[in-house]
């Protein structure tokens, strides 16, 4: 024999006609449950790519959204059980959706710390600032030294070592370095 709720039964009228104090009070009493339901068939897996929140969102936009169509829910565990299988559907579909292709497959997935690409993606090479700061610092140097001493400058930027600076310019390696260290101080 199927027993009535009253209150409940005059709960769920007032948001098939679209009471928000109803579907507010409604939300109150079975938030936290549907929250459970959720955490607990949420995988692990993309617990991180996935907030809770967002999939209980879902569920009550699309209890909302199609407040008219609702079965005749008679308690408030009919109810609880078609909100938790509204929120099974949504959380299975994504976690297929993360499962299905390799490219998506969240298994896939490694920590950067426990992965070979980590020095791939960091760079000993100067960045495009550091190198027009360097740039416009040579020219600083350029304008003020003599033209031996801009011909160093030069060469060094160029990647030229300080023996061959020395060879191109007739001049000891050691006073090519003597140069540069004092230009460095300069520009400190």
């Amino acid at each position: 024999m199927l027993t009535l709720d009253p209150a409940f039964c005059s709960l769920m009228q007032r948001i098939r006609e679209g009471s928000h104090e109803a579907f507010a009070e409604l939300m109150n009493t079975h938030g936290d449950h549907l929250f459970r339901v959720v955490r607990r068939k949420l995988n692990r897996a993309v617990r991180s790519k996935f907030d809770s929140d967002d999939f209980v969102q879902g569920v009550w936009a699309s209890f909302y959204k199609n407040r008219e169509c609702l079965p005749e829910l008679t308690s408030a565990t009919n109810l609880a059980n078609f909100l938790a299988g509204i929120a099974l559907n949504k959380v299975k579909f994504e976690c297929r959706r993360c499962f299905a292709s390799q490219a998506k497959n969240v298994n896939r997935e490694v920590p950067l710390d426990q992965s070979d690409m980590q020095p791939a993606l960091c760079s000993a090479d100067p960045t495009g600032s550091q190198i027009a700061i360097a740039n416009e610092q040579l020219e600083s140097l350029a304008g003020r030294a003599s033209s031996r001493r801009r011909r160093i400058v030069e060469l060094k930027a160029a990647g030229a070592t300080h023996f061959e600076i020395g060879e191109a310019l007739g001049i000891d390696k050691k006073l090519v370095q003597r140069v540069l260290r004092r230009l460095e101080k300069a520009m400190i």
